[in-house]
């Protein structure tokens, strides 16, 4: 299985997913334009802003539901939305649903400012046009096309790390990041110690200039 972790850097507005197989040390280097939360950066309950820190895939919803499908609390309603005339007022929830869950204690995950319970999602999206903006009420939105190709490649529990900081200021620490996922998250923070290491880090930054 690979070693995979996403980052999402709100300077670029782009998701990035680092993946290692661990029996060959292939590494590959993907990346997609993303919507963050209008608002801005935030890890308060009802602040409709986008929460940084370690979080994981916590639920992978709407496998094999027909692109564009239309989720409610979670669930397809059904639905097909039209891109072209659907209400742009509206939080559309499309095609898929990653659901994040917070790794850090008290920074994104119990209280005040737990993820999950927010309902931070990566999602498809109905306004594509704006993908690269900060037009979000939180989730970070995905073109529906790109979120079908992440979604069958990633495995459930896969870290992901929301940073301000564009990608090559968020690779060169990474590896003293990863200390401050929390104790109960071990097996993220293992597989997260394969995937960065000196070495790796310079394939992933040398991937970086040829493939984003």
């Amino acid at each position: 299985m690979m070693l995979q972790c996403l980052i999402a850097s709100i300077a670029d507005q782009r998701l990035y997913l680092c993946s290692l197989n661990p029996d060959t040390q292939q590494q590959t280097l993907q990346s997609w334009p993303i919507s963050s939360a209008k608002k801005g950066i935030g890890n308060l309950k009802n602040s409709n802003q986008t929460p940084l820190g370690w979080h994981l895939i916590r639920a992978k919803i709407g496998a094999e539901m027909p692109i564009y499908s239309v989720f409610k609390a979670r669930r397809a309603t059904a639905e097909l939305c039209d891109l072209a005339s659907a209400d742009p007022q509206r939080d559309w929830i499309l095609s898929r649903i990653l659901w994040l869950s917070g790794m850090q204690k008290g920074i994104n995950r119990l209280g005040n400012c737990d993820s999950m319970q927010r309902f931070i999602y990566i999602h498809g999206t109905n306004q594509e046009d704006l993908l690269g903006k900060p037009v979000s009420h939180g989730c970070l939105r995905m073109k529906n096309t790109h979120l079908l190709s992440l979604f069958d490649q990633l495995n459930i529990g896969c870290p992901l790390l929301i940073s301000v900081a564009p990608i090559r200021s968020v690779l060169a620490p990474i590896v003293t990041q990863v200390a401050s996922v929390g104790s109960n998250y071990i097996k993220q923070k293992n597989e997260l110690n394969q995937i960065f290491n000196n070495d790796s880090l310079s394939r992933f930054m040398a991937l970086l200039e040829v493939s984003c």
